[in-house]
């Protein structure tokens, strides 16, 4: 946090609301966008060390933890599917401030039911436990997959 408290004293201009894209840089050095990356992991790291003595082993951590890689495969497809399933209501309801021209150009545009931005948490949570669910199929087809191969198996052998 220090450094970034350095970074902001010096440079004014940036807007941490649009570092998703780097676009909240303007004017400066090439290799502050990678320091201010590392220190925030550095950050959420020390985050995750002191919530670790707080929380202990709590199931539903655990559980998201070890599914992590398929949460950051899967999320930005539910939460487009969920998108996609406004835009079938929009097209029979006509809801307030759908922009299909957004929809239609791009994959991350996401809608703001009535430019409410708390609605961002209905995608935060289809991202995560829509992600969980594809995870839980995906492990139900390869374990019938599995026995399907194994139960060929027995019948080869004598």
């Amino acid at each position: 946090m220090i450094i970034n408290s350095i970074i902001m004293f010096f440079e004014k201009n940036i807007n941490f609301a649009s570092l998703y894209n780097l676009g909240g840089f303007h004017n400066v050095l090439p290799f502050i966008p990678i320091i201010t990356g590392i220190t925030g992991i550095w950050f959420y790291l020390r985050i995750c060390q002191i919530l670790a003595g707080c929380l202990g082993e709590n199931k539903m951590i655990n559980y998201l933890s070890n599914n992590t890689k398929c949460i950051c495969m899967h999320h930005i497809f539910c939460m487009y599917i969920l998108t996609l399933l406004i835009y079938v209501i929009n097209y029979i309801f006509k809801l307030k401030g759908f922009d299909i021209e957004n929809f239609k150009n791009s994959a991350g545009w996401y809608f703001y039911y009535f430019n409410n931005s708390t609605f961002s948490l209905v995608y935060v949570l289809v991202g995560i436990y829509g992600s969980l669910y594809i995870n839980l199929i995906e492990l139900k087809i390869i374990k019938y997959i599995k026995n399907k191969i194994e139960g060929n198996k027995n019948l080869y052998v004598k």
